[in-house]
C-alpha cells in the first residue's frame, strides 16, 4: 500500500521481507550501474510520469519503478523492453 493513503487509514506501512523484495533493493551500491539514457526517451518518460521525476536512471536485469528510481536492462531498449517499460509505468501511475 501506498506510504499516503496507509497514513489516511491509519494503517502501518509495511516493508516486505528480504525474500519478497526485488533484486533491485538488495543490490549492493557498487553493483548498481548508473544508466544513462536517450534524451528522448528520458524526455517521454518524464512527461508520461509528471510530475513524478526520476531523480536516478539505473541499469539492472529488471525494469522496475519506484519514487524517483528507474531501472533498465541497459541504455537501448528493445520493443519487448519498451513494453516492459510502459507496463511498469502505467502500474505505477495506477497505485498513485
Amino acid at each position: 500500500m501506498n506510504s499516503r493513503y496507509a497514513a489516511v487509514f491509519g494503517i502501518e506501512n509495511l516493508v516486505l521481507n528480504q525474500h519478497f523484495r526485488s533484486p533491485t533493493n538488495d543490490l549492493p551500491i557498487d553493483d548498481v550501474k548508473s544508466l544513462s539514457v536517450n534524451k528522448q526517451l528520458r524526455d517521454d518518460i518524464d512527461r508520461a510520469l509528471h510530475p513524478m521525476v526520476i531523480t536516478k536512471w539505473l541499469q539492472a536485469s529488471e525494469i522496475t519503478l519506484s519514487e524517483q528510481q528507474l531501472t533498465l536492462p541497459s541504455e537501448h531498449l528493445s520493443s519487448d523492453d519498451k513494453r516492459a517499460l510502459w507496463t511498469v509505468m502505467s502500474q505505477y501511475l495506477d497505485n498513485i
